[in-house]
């Protein structure tokens, strides 16, 4: 088996400086997740050891991982890693680097078992201020090693910054030791994904998407990259922002212009396995300073032939209380997506320019959009939302903090049944009397093998 094989599911960067672009937001739909959405409590649970609790400061509170774990572990389950940082630490450049990096297995109920440690301390870079981290990106459920990216981290004042042209490892789950693997790739590359029996790479400052299959490598130039949410549920097509990548004729679509001008769509999201959901007008309510009504604002659906002309289908018009997306969302269903944004009541009134950070994560269908999580609640305002669907299990990093001061990143599960969320990884457990600004740094939900 391939280290980079379609088995293993892509990952999420969750530290909102460094993650996927290391600047921002993206999230991440994994091919074969056509049957819809199951609950993350569906995965086949392990038995909790009779264990107590362990609490130690920069760490959430966890259970020593019992013989077996990673064996009995499916899809569902979380593998994250963890490297707390103060923002004493942070503010004490350039002496101060993290000392540890926890790999956490998270059951989908929550339970959370600590795996191994990497010594950071013996992963110092040359600098006095720089350290190695470990971003897990492929992990299959039952296997005792996962692939890593390292990249080297410098501390400042501002916070991490991740020098490029990353290198690769796999991690013993249960040693934490190291082995470095061959990049696929030279220069500066970046793992999205493998889908299908292609594997998927963000190259030239996620200006190229390249292609692996086993009879050939290619690329397609010219494009703004996201993530592997981007990719469709039969693994076909890339959307990169509003333009459609056709992976099999290595075309383009950009987004739709034609039809009564001005005329004009964006994509927010999957919204079946060959379609795309997007948002279109007929004016630029941001530029001509009118409310949307006045522009008649709708949601369409587009198959993969239509974006970039003038077909669609109208799902329906959008609605006081919709959300303007500030990323594209991912889809739970055929017709049920995710998508961050900012609810607009007043659809009469000049469409506000918005603040840095989206004010929830709501959930649209056919019928109207529901708020699944709101900046409003104290424990979200100011934070990026990114869910992410891997073989129909949901959940959502409420990532760093979009303004202010950086805070650490945290992962809940979403069950779309019951509306229920779980707290699968918080922030360190002395959050409250010594602040940090760096606890998850990354993270891979489970797929099916």
């Amino acid at each position: 088996m391939s280290l980079f094989d379609p088995a293993r599911s892509p990952r999420r960067d969750a530290s909102a400086l460094a993650r996927w672009t290391f600047a921002a937001g993206a999230l991440v739909l994994l091919a074969g997740c056509s049957e819809g959405v199951a609950a993350a409590s569906a995965a086949t649970p392990v038995a909790t050891p009779t264990a107590r609790t362990v609490t130690v400061p920069g760490l959430p509170s966890y259970l020593e991982a019992p013989a077996g774990l990673l064996e009995d572990a499916g899809p569902g389950w979380v593998l994250a890693t963890y490297v707390p940082h103060t923002v004493e630490a942070r503010n004490a450049h350039p002496s101060q680097v993290p000392s540890t990096e926890a790999v956490f297995l998270v059951s989908p109920e929550g339970t959370r078992y600590l795996l191994t440690e990497v010594d950071l301390e013996a992963q110092q870079g040359p600098e006095a201020s720089s350290w190695v981290e470990h971003h897990v990106i492929a992990w299959t459920p039952g296997e005792s090693t996962a692939l890593v990216e390292a990249g080297s981290h410098e501390s400042d004042v501002a916070g991490s910054t991740l020098t490029p042209a990353p290198t690769f490892a796999t991690l013993d789950l249960t040693s934490g030791a190291l082995t470095p693997v061959d990049a696929p790739l030279s220069g500066y590359s970046r793992f999205i994904g493998s889908f299908d029996g292609r594997t998927l790479w963000s190259t030239d400052s996620s200006s190229r998407l390249t292609v692996e299959t086993e009879a050939e490598t290619f690329a397609i130039d010219a494009l703004t990259l996201s993530g592997p949410e981007a990719v469709s549920p039969d693994g076909s097509h890339y959307l990169a922002w509003s333009t459609l990548v056709d992976i099999d004729t290595r075309t383009t679509s950009a987004t739709v212009s034609a039809g009564a001008a001005p005329h004009a769509c964006r994509a927010v999201s999957w919204w079946a396995e060959d379609a795309l959901l997007g948002i279109c007008m007929d004016a630029d309510p941001f530029q001509t300073g009118v409310g949307l009504q006045s522009v008649n604002p709708r949601w369409v659906s587009f198959t993969t032939d239509e974006w970039g002309t003038s077909g669609g289908t109208v799902v329906r018009a959008f609605q006081p209380g919709d959300p303007m997306p500030w990323t594209n969302g991912v889809r739970l269903a055929d017709g049920d997506v995710l998508v961050p944004g900012d609810a607009l009541a007043d659809l009469a009134a000049p469409v506000p320019e918005g603040d840095s950070c989206a004010d929830g994560l709501y959930r649209v269908d056919a019928r109207g959009a529901t708020a699944v999580l709101s900046a409003a609640d104290p424990a979200y305002t100011g934070r990026d939302f990114v869910p992410s669907v891997v073989d129909g299990v949901v959940v959502v990093a409420v990532e760093g903090r979009c303004e202010g001061d950086q805070v650490p990143s945290t992962l809940l599960g979403y069950d779309p049944a019951t509306g229920a969320l779980t707290t699968l990884l918080p922030e360190p457990s002395d959050a409250a009397t010594t602040p940090y600004w760096q606890g998850l740094t990354s993270y891979v939900v489970g797929g099916e093998s």
